[in-house]
């Protein structure tokens, strides 16, 4: 396939958590962010990928590594995809 996409749904992320920091370096690159969660590590989780949540789907711009948590997380940070119509 030409075009494929990998999508992690709630349950891929079940574990995650809003979090408020870590927004700095992504405001000032000019992305959008709509929305930053902290989920357990996984080196499969990329930026490209979508995710899934409560519905609504995501791209995932940027994947940061906290060192200093444990166990080991990562913050991911997203842009909605919005739906024509929507």
């Amino acid at each position: 396939m030409a075009d494929q996409k990998k999508k992690w749904s709630d349950s891929v992320i079940r574990n995650a958590r809003s979090v408020s920091g870590g927004i700095y370096e992504a405001m000032t690159a000019k992305m959008q962010i709509d929305r930053l969660i902290r989920v357990p590590f996984r080196e499969d989780i990329t930026t490209g990928h979508y995710a899934v949540i409560a519905g609504q789907t995501y791209k995932i711009l940027q994947v940061q590594t906290i060192a200093d948590c444990r166990p080991k997380s990562m913050d991911i940070s997203m842009q909605k995809i919005r739906q024509r119509g929507r």
